[in-house]
């Protein structure tokens, strides 16, 4: 199974993955090595399935469905289900209706077969995040705000920008429910405070770092206008209708046309307005004593209904009356959550659409000026809000103007139902809107969403290849041109450059370029030994008009074959071309000023971010290369001195060696540091938070 953004994984290379979480990245995600404290609240849940896959021999695969989609799948429509229930106890089987709306709609969907793997976890249990500090803010303890810090925490690991949506959500949740100035404080303590403790310490190990080293988690160029108006692929019809502007072939950048059916779910989500009523029936009227209580403050509406009620002489009155309080105080609090998630799903409609009309300029200065809102240059994001809106508003709607159909038509469904006994009007009417929804999504019935779930065989070449490269225990890279196929090997032994590190735009002439006897000299310092032409299996790479053209693959060819008296071309496996570099640098490399006495290099990998290394008969003033993308946290160290990494090549690590002699070195990424007292604190937080739930009073 392999899906647009899901990466593919070889059994030999998950093992390089079963570590604590690390601040540096050697290959996931580059093949020179890159600061991983951007990515490594997600990595580390990568770490953590990782050590499954291995230990219970699974594949990658299998792990995807196990840990990823699978959960996300579950989650999304029973917390939407959930959550449907606790806020219309009554509504019974539209609770089914809800989930099926927050699971299977356009934004979800492209989400999940596009392989988004950690944006669809982190949807999925919005409505559990939205739940329990609902919880809370009702009955603000210490229970209910640790349940929120870990709820919110367990967010945070899949993706921090669906918790920033997620915590708008709450917060106009809170400003609709009028809060009491009693419980300020408590809320304040039990819902914001605790929450974002706990939180803050079991993510420490991320951080931290982030904090001591002022380290952006934003790639640079992320927060250009430029971007964020390339960005903006919505237009305000298509939020509104909740579909997704790649709907259904998920080709980015390729933006179709508005599909008149979708409009229908706006139409009924906001119908519901129709359906709220907060008129007092005139039984239940106060007397004028009992409307306001002379505090300064609001009266609280069941209180003064409780007092009103000892007005009612009978006991028979007073039962009628406390029933019909119970359904006007349910009525009420319906029609305020209604509010709610009309609101909700506006702003989610505004905002999805990024810069395009209606006031565009809106979205430009939130980006600009708002605290955290540089991490939506995609502001499709926001299509979260609309499909929370709508799975409640929704069977709202389809149950009032069910239930208010019924009453119209009364007479002729009882003939009906006596005439034909299997006959029932709610399930027609339920079932009705269920095959509704099913028409919106049929393209993935049909098969015509541009990547689908279906095991996808590995094409034999690239199991060659990959035998090919493991079989090799020296430390060297590979050079992917014009870039690296999804199948392709790497591990931190054997990295692949070929995600834009050194080839930016991969035109033909980039490529004819890198192939220079100047540009052989960084590569040979960067250890590339293989230059790899892919086999494009699946299409993704040699390109025009977004179709595989055979013609861009043979011009490739032409423009390293042209460089044969720089580079030795090799047996390639099939359609994958291979050719070998002369004399690659190792991993450690001195640049002598003295080249007359042989100079040695030994060293041993301890993790990601730590080696030891041995130099024997080095001069002062002699360069240690580190081959790794530089870094100024990279530091060299023993028990006489400290060295901090300044630039080779303008790209890689290295050290100044300042005295004569032969010794040891330790070359550490500082940052790590801060990761493992992170992890330590993070450890000690989730004991005494389980302790703490543990106990039975609290």
């Amino acid at each position: 199974m392999f899906l647009g953004d899901w990466r593919f994984f070889w059994p030999e290379n998950i093992r390089d993955f079963i570590i604590i979480p690390s601040a540096w990245d050697s290959s996931l995600n580059t093949g020179i090595g890159q600061s991983q404290l951007g990515s490594l609240w997600i990595t580390s849940y990568l770490n953590f399935t990782a050590l499954f896959s291995t230990k219970l021999d699974l594949s990658w695969d299998l792990i995807g469905i196990i840990f990823y989609f699978l959960p996300a799948i579950f989650l999304s429509f029973f917390s939407a289900a959930y959550l449907f229930k606790v806020f219309f106890p009554k509504f019974g089987k539209y609770r089914f209706l809800a989930g099926l709306i927050y699971l299977l709609n356009t934004y979800f969907l492209m989400v999940l077969v596009g392989g988004q793997a950690g944006v669809a976890l982190a949807y999925s249990i919005v409505p559990l995040v939205l739940l329990v500090f609902i919880k809370v803010m009702d009955a603000p303890n210490l229970k209910n705000g640790i349940t929120a810090g870990l709820v919110l925490s367990l967010q945070i690991l899949f993706d921090p920008r669906i918790v920033y949506i997620t915590i708008l959500c709450i917060f106009i949740y809170w400003l609709f429910k009028w809060p009491k100035f009693s419980l300020l404080k408590k809320q304040f303590s039990f819902a914001i405070l605790i929450p974002s403790l706990i939180a803050f310490l079991l993510h420490g190990y991320w951080i931290f770092p982030l904090i001591i080293a002022k380290f952006s988690p934003l790639p640079s160029g992320y927060d250009s206008l430029s971007g964020l108006k390339f960005f903006s692929f919505a237009l305000f019809e298509n939020s509104f209708s909740l579909l997704h502007p790649n709907w259904p072939e998920n080709i980015f950048g390729k933006i179709y046309f508005m599909r008149p059916e979708f409009i229908v779910l706006p139409i009924l989500a906001y119908s519901s307005l129709l359906f709220i009523n907060s008129k007092l029936p005139p039984s239940l009227k106060l007397p004028p004593s009992l409307k306001l209580r002379r505090t300064g403050r609001r009266t609280s509406k069941t209180s003064a209904f409780a007092e009103a009620s000892t007005f009612v002489k009978t006991s028979a009155d007073r039962s009628a009356d406390k029933q019909k309080l119970n359904n006007l105080t349910i009525e009420q609090c319906n029609n305020r959550i209604i509010l709610f998630f009309v609101l909700l799903g506006l702003i989610g409609a505004f905002l999805a659409k990024g810069t395009n009309p209606p006031y565009g300029r809106i979205y430009e200065w939130l980006f600009q000026t708002f605290p955290g809102f540089k991490m939506f240059r995609d502001p499709t994001k926001f299509y979260l809000l609309i499909a929370l809106s709508y799975s409640m508003l929704i069977p709202f709607s389809v149950f009032s103007i069910q239930e208010r159909l019924k009453s119209k038509i009364k007479n002729k469904i009882l003939k009906i139902q006596s005439k034909y006994r299997i006959f029932n009007f709610s399930c027609v009417f339920f079932i009705f809107t269920i095959l509704y929804l099913l028409f919106l999504i049929r393209p993935l019935f049909l098969g015509q969403l541009g990547m689908v779930f279906k095991p996808r065989e590995v094409p034999k070449d690239y199991i060659e290849l990959k035998n090919f490269l493991v079989h090799q225990p020296q430390f060297f890279r590979t050079l992917w041109i014009p870039q690296w196929q999804r199948f392709g090997y790497f591990s931190n032994n054997h990295p692949a450059i070929g995600r834009e590190e050194i080839l930016k735009g991969n035109t033909q002439q980039q490529i004819k370029e890198i192939i220079d006897e100047d540009n052989l000299l960084l590569l040979r310092d960067l250890s590339v030994k293989y230059i790899i032409v892919p086999f494009d299996s699946q299409s993704e790479i040699f390109l025009k008009d977004r179709k595989y053209s055979e013609i861009e693959y043979q011009k490739t060819m032409r423009s390293l074959k042209a460089r044969k008296e720089l580079i030795k071309e090799l047996n390639g496996f099939g359609k994958i071309a291979i050719f070998e570099l002369p004399n690659p640098k190792d991993h450690f490399f001195v640049d002598a000023k003295n080249e007359q006495n042989p100079i040695r290099v030994k060293y041993q990998m301890i993790n990601p971010t730590e080696y030891k290394v041995q130099v024997q008969n080095v001069k002062a003033g002699d360069v240690l290369v580190f081959s790794e993308g530089f870094d100024k946290n990279w530091i060299a160290e023993n028990k006489e001195f400290n060295i901090q990494s300044t630039k080779f090549r303008s790209i890689l690590n290295s050290f100044v060696l300042p005295r004569d002699g032969d010794y040891e070195l330790k070359i550490n990424y500082k940052l790590q540091k801060w990761v493992n007292i992170g992890l330590t604190i993070s450890g000690i937080t989730l004991l005494v938070v389980f302790e703490l739930l543990r106990l039975k009073k609290i």
